[in-house]
Protein backbone atom coordinates (compact mmCIF):
# COMPACT_ATOMS: atom_id res chain seq x y z
CA UNK A 1 0.00 0.00 0.00
CA UNK A 2 1.40 3.36 -0.97
CA UNK A 3 2.00 6.13 1.58
CA UNK A 4 -0.23 9.20 1.58
CA UNK A 5 1.67 12.42 0.95
CA UNK A 6 0.41 15.73 2.26
CA UNK A 7 2.13 18.75 0.77
CA UNK A 8 3.41 21.66 2.90
CA UNK A 9 1.03 23.89 0.96
CA UNK A 10 -1.97 21.78 2.05
CA UNK A 11 -0.75 21.78 5.62
CA UNK A 12 -0.28 25.53 5.60
CA UNK A 13 -3.73 26.18 4.15
CA UNK A 14 -5.37 23.87 6.68
CA UNK A 15 -3.54 25.54 9.57
CA UNK A 16 -4.54 28.99 8.38
CA UNK A 17 -8.18 27.94 8.10
CA UNK A 18 -8.13 26.39 11.57
CA UNK A 19 -6.52 29.53 12.99
CA UNK A 20 -9.08 31.72 11.24
CA UNK A 21 -11.96 29.66 12.63
CA UNK A 22 -10.53 29.77 16.14
CA UNK A 23 -10.01 33.52 16.10
CA UNK A 24 -13.51 34.23 14.76
CA UNK A 25 -15.15 31.98 17.36
CA UNK A 26 -13.11 33.71 20.06
CA UNK A 27 -14.24 37.08 18.74
CA UNK A 28 -17.91 36.03 18.78
CA UNK A 29 -17.62 34.78 22.36
CA UNK A 30 -15.98 38.05 23.41
CA UNK A 31 -18.82 40.02 21.82
CA UNK A 32 -21.45 37.93 23.58
CA UNK A 33 -19.69 38.28 26.93
CA UNK A 34 -19.49 42.05 26.51
CA UNK A 35 -23.18 42.39 25.63
CA UNK A 36 -24.14 40.45 28.76
CA UNK A 37 -22.10 42.67 31.10
CA UNK A 38 -23.19 46.10 29.82
CA UNK A 39 -25.55 47.74 32.37
CA UNK A 40 -29.01 48.25 30.89
CA UNK A 41 -29.29 51.72 32.45
CA UNK A 42 -25.89 52.93 31.20
CA UNK A 43 -27.48 55.05 28.47
CA UNK A 44 -29.24 57.15 31.09
CA UNK A 45 -25.95 58.80 32.15
CA UNK A 46 -24.46 59.28 28.67
CA UNK A 47 -25.55 61.39 25.72
CA UNK A 48 -24.13 60.93 22.24
CA UNK A 49 -24.12 63.40 19.33
CA UNK A 50 -22.35 63.46 15.99
CA UNK A 51 -21.64 65.55 12.91
CA UNK A 52 -19.97 63.77 10.00
CA UNK A 53 -19.10 64.66 6.41
CA UNK A 54 -18.74 61.54 4.28
CA UNK A 55 -20.48 61.89 0.90
CA UNK A 56 -17.86 63.87 -1.02
CA UNK A 57 -17.90 64.28 -4.80
CA UNK A 58 -14.64 66.24 -5.15
CA UNK A 59 -12.66 64.29 -2.53
CA UNK A 60 -12.49 60.62 -1.46
CA UNK A 61 -15.65 59.49 0.28
CA UNK A 62 -15.30 58.53 3.93
CA UNK A 63 -17.11 55.23 3.53
CA UNK A 64 -16.28 53.69 6.90
CA UNK A 65 -17.00 56.68 9.10
CA UNK A 66 -20.78 56.14 9.24
CA UNK A 67 -20.13 52.68 10.65
CA UNK A 68 -17.80 54.22 13.23
CA UNK A 69 -20.50 56.66 14.34
CA UNK A 70 -23.03 53.84 14.62
CA UNK A 71 -20.77 51.47 16.54
CA UNK A 72 -19.80 54.16 19.06
CA UNK A 73 -23.47 54.88 19.68
CA UNK A 74 -24.17 51.16 20.07
CA UNK A 75 -21.39 50.66 22.63
CA UNK A 76 -22.76 53.58 24.62
CA UNK A 77 -26.24 51.99 24.51
CA UNK A 78 -27.61 55.23 23.09
CA UNK A 79 -30.62 55.39 20.79
CA UNK A 80 -31.19 59.16 20.98
CA UNK A 81 -29.10 62.24 20.29
CA UNK A 82 -28.57 64.73 17.48
CA UNK A 83 -26.79 63.29 14.44
CA UNK A 84 -26.15 65.27 11.26
CA UNK A 85 -24.35 64.29 8.07
CA UNK A 86 -23.01 66.19 5.06
CA UNK A 87 -24.02 69.59 6.38
CA UNK A 88 -22.66 73.08 5.76
CA UNK A 89 -20.40 75.20 7.99
CA UNK A 90 -23.49 77.15 9.08
CA UNK A 91 -25.29 73.95 10.03
CA UNK A 92 -22.29 72.71 12.00
CA UNK A 93 -22.11 76.04 13.83
CA UNK A 94 -25.79 75.75 14.73
CA UNK A 95 -25.31 72.13 15.81
CA UNK A 96 -22.47 73.14 18.14
CA UNK A 97 -24.50 76.01 19.59
CA UNK A 98 -27.28 73.57 20.56
CA UNK A 99 -24.92 71.36 22.58
CA UNK A 100 -25.21 72.58 26.14
CA UNK A 101 -22.65 71.39 28.70
CA UNK A 102 -23.65 68.09 30.33
CA UNK A 103 -25.06 67.97 33.87
CA UNK A 104 -22.54 67.22 36.64
CA UNK A 105 -23.41 63.51 36.79
CA UNK A 106 -23.53 62.94 33.04
CA UNK A 107 -21.14 62.29 30.15
CA UNK A 108 -21.51 63.90 26.74
CA UNK A 109 -19.73 62.17 23.85
CA UNK A 110 -19.45 64.07 20.55
CA UNK A 111 -18.16 62.34 17.43
CA UNK A 112 -16.83 64.60 14.66
CA UNK A 113 -15.60 63.31 11.31
CA UNK A 114 -14.72 65.00 8.03
CA UNK A 115 -12.08 65.66 5.43
CA UNK A 116 -9.70 68.18 7.01
CA UNK A 117 -6.92 70.38 5.68
CA UNK A 118 -3.41 70.36 7.14
CA UNK A 119 -4.10 73.75 8.76
CA UNK A 120 -6.96 72.22 10.78
CA UNK A 121 -9.85 73.68 8.79
CA UNK A 122 -12.70 71.40 7.82
CA UNK A 123 -13.68 70.68 4.22
CA UNK A 124 -17.42 70.20 3.70
CA UNK A 125 -19.15 68.14 1.05
CA UNK A 126 -20.43 71.32 -0.66
CA UNK A 127 -16.75 72.42 -1.09
CA UNK A 128 -16.95 75.11 1.60
CA UNK A 129 -14.19 75.30 4.22
CA UNK A 130 -14.17 76.70 7.76
CA UNK A 131 -11.71 77.01 10.64
CA UNK A 132 -12.57 75.73 14.10
CA UNK A 133 -12.12 79.16 15.65
CA UNK A 134 -14.93 80.27 13.36
CA UNK A 135 -17.08 77.18 13.89
CA UNK A 136 -16.88 77.38 17.69
CA UNK A 137 -17.91 81.04 17.96
CA UNK A 138 -21.42 80.13 19.21
CA UNK A 139 -20.47 76.93 21.06
CA UNK A 140 -20.92 76.61 24.82
CA UNK A 141 -17.75 75.96 26.81
CA UNK A 142 -17.65 73.52 29.74
CA UNK A 143 -16.99 74.81 33.25
CA UNK A 144 -15.53 73.00 36.24
CA UNK A 145 -19.00 72.39 37.65
CA UNK A 146 -20.28 70.71 34.48
CA UNK A 147 -20.22 67.03 33.60
CA UNK A 148 -17.68 65.36 31.35
CA UNK A 149 -17.59 66.28 27.66
CA UNK A 150 -15.54 63.94 25.45
CA UNK A 151 -14.91 64.88 21.83
CA UNK A 152 -13.78 62.26 19.31
CA UNK A 153 -12.08 64.00 16.37
CA UNK A 154 -11.83 61.48 13.53
CA UNK A 155 -10.17 63.26 10.61
CA UNK A 156 -6.80 63.65 8.95
CA UNK A 157 -4.42 66.04 10.76
CA UNK A 158 -6.87 65.74 13.68
CA UNK A 159 -4.55 66.95 16.43
CA UNK A 160 -4.12 70.28 14.60
CA UNK A 161 -7.58 71.37 15.76
CA UNK A 162 -6.31 71.50 19.35
CA UNK A 163 -4.15 74.51 18.47
CA UNK A 164 -7.18 76.74 17.88
CA UNK A 165 -7.89 79.11 20.77
CA UNK A 166 -11.51 78.09 21.28
CA UNK A 167 -10.94 74.33 21.26
CA UNK A 168 -9.81 73.61 24.83
CA UNK A 169 -12.54 75.64 26.62
CA UNK A 170 -15.15 73.81 24.53
CA UNK A 171 -13.57 70.32 24.58
CA UNK A 172 -12.02 69.53 27.99
CA UNK A 173 -11.14 65.99 26.89
CA UNK A 174 -10.47 65.04 23.26
CA UNK A 175 -9.38 61.83 21.55
CA UNK A 176 -7.68 62.61 18.23
CA UNK A 177 -7.51 60.04 15.42
CA UNK A 178 -4.02 61.10 14.34
CA UNK A 179 -1.19 63.56 14.90
CA UNK A 180 -0.94 67.05 13.40
CA UNK A 181 0.97 65.91 10.32
CA UNK A 182 -0.64 62.50 9.89
CA UNK A 183 -3.54 61.21 7.87
CA UNK A 184 -5.86 58.62 9.33
CA UNK A 185 -6.97 55.41 7.70
CA UNK A 186 -9.92 53.27 6.79
CA UNK A 187 -10.04 49.58 7.69
CA UNK A 188 -11.58 47.56 4.86
CA UNK A 189 -12.48 44.08 6.12
CA UNK A 190 -13.02 42.83 2.55
CA UNK A 191 -9.36 43.35 1.62
CA UNK A 192 -7.61 40.20 2.84
CA UNK A 193 -4.13 41.10 1.54
CA UNK A 194 -1.55 42.16 2.63
CA UNK A 195 -3.34 42.03 6.01
CA UNK A 196 -6.50 40.11 6.84
CA UNK A 197 -8.18 42.45 9.31
CA UNK A 198 -10.94 39.92 9.97
CA UNK A 199 -8.20 38.05 11.81
CA UNK A 200 -6.18 41.00 13.13
CA UNK A 201 -9.31 42.67 14.54
CA UNK A 202 -11.27 39.50 15.17
CA UNK A 203 -13.36 40.64 18.14
CA UNK A 204 -14.46 43.84 16.42
CA UNK A 205 -15.19 42.08 13.14
CA UNK A 206 -17.29 39.43 14.88
CA UNK A 207 -19.20 42.05 16.84
CA UNK A 208 -19.91 44.10 13.71
CA UNK A 209 -21.03 41.03 11.78
CA UNK A 210 -23.38 40.16 14.61
CA UNK A 211 -24.76 43.68 14.83
CA UNK A 212 -25.42 43.93 11.09
CA UNK A 213 -26.67 40.36 10.66
CA UNK A 214 -29.52 40.40 8.16
CA UNK A 215 -28.65 43.94 7.05
CA UNK A 216 -26.20 45.12 4.41
CA UNK A 217 -23.14 47.16 5.36
CA UNK A 218 -19.95 47.99 3.50
CA UNK A 219 -17.47 46.19 5.80
CA UNK A 220 -15.52 49.39 6.36
CA UNK A 221 -14.73 51.37 9.50
CA UNK A 222 -12.32 54.16 10.36
CA UNK A 223 -9.12 53.25 12.22
CA UNK A 224 -10.40 55.07 15.30
CA UNK A 225 -13.62 53.05 15.09
CA UNK A 226 -11.71 49.78 14.84
CA UNK A 227 -9.62 50.60 17.90
CA UNK A 228 -12.67 51.88 19.82
CA UNK A 229 -14.62 48.64 19.43
CA UNK A 230 -11.63 46.40 20.18
CA UNK A 231 -10.84 48.41 23.33
CA UNK A 232 -14.48 48.54 24.43
CA UNK A 233 -14.96 44.79 23.99
CA UNK A 234 -11.84 44.19 26.10
CA UNK A 235 -13.03 46.43 28.95
CA UNK A 236 -16.05 48.73 28.58
CA UNK A 237 -16.68 51.86 30.63
CA UNK A 238 -19.54 51.43 33.09
CA UNK A 239 -19.82 54.78 34.84
CA UNK A 240 -19.69 58.54 34.40
CA UNK A 241 -16.41 58.80 36.34
CA UNK A 242 -13.82 60.89 34.54
CA UNK A 243 -10.99 58.62 35.68
CA UNK A 244 -12.59 55.51 34.18
CA UNK A 245 -13.14 57.25 30.84
CA UNK A 246 -9.59 58.57 30.80
CA UNK A 247 -8.23 55.08 31.45
CA UNK A 248 -10.33 53.70 28.60
CA UNK A 249 -9.04 56.33 26.16
CA UNK A 250 -5.47 55.70 27.28
CA UNK A 251 -5.92 51.96 26.71
CA UNK A 252 -7.18 52.73 23.20
CA UNK A 253 -4.03 54.77 22.54
CA UNK A 254 -1.81 51.91 23.71
CA UNK A 255 -3.72 49.42 21.54
CA UNK A 256 -3.49 51.72 18.51
CA UNK A 257 0.27 52.07 18.96
CA UNK A 258 0.72 48.30 19.27
CA UNK A 259 -1.35 47.82 16.11
CA UNK A 260 0.71 50.43 14.30
CA UNK A 261 4.03 48.85 15.29
CA UNK A 262 2.84 45.45 14.12
CA UNK A 263 1.11 46.42 10.87
CA UNK A 264 2.79 49.67 9.80
CA UNK A 265 1.93 53.30 9.14
CA UNK A 266 -0.05 52.50 5.99
CA UNK A 267 -2.80 50.95 8.11
CA UNK A 268 -2.68 52.92 11.38
CA UNK A 269 -2.27 56.40 12.85
CA UNK A 270 -1.23 57.89 16.19
CA UNK A 271 -4.18 58.31 18.54
CA UNK A 272 -3.68 60.91 21.27
CA UNK A 273 -5.52 62.72 24.05
CA UNK A 274 -5.67 66.36 25.02
CA UNK A 275 -7.01 67.00 28.51
CA UNK A 276 -7.76 70.41 29.97
CA UNK A 277 -6.11 71.04 33.33
CA UNK A 278 -8.79 72.63 35.53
Amino acid sequence: MGETYESPVSNGLRNRLLCRGFVLVFGLLAGVAWSQTLPTDFGSVVEFHSFINTGYQHLPKLRGWETTRDLIGATLAISTGEHLADGTPEELGQFLSRLRPPAPDRVQVIYLASQQNADGSWVFTNREEASWDELLKRAHSCGKEDGLRIVLMDSCYARKTSTTTRWEPWAPLTLFACAEREVTWEIDFDKRQPRDFRLRLASGWAWLEGRYRGRSWNHRVSFMGAIWIESWLAKPVRSSERGEWLCFLQRAIVQAEAFRKKHGDEFASTLSIKERCD
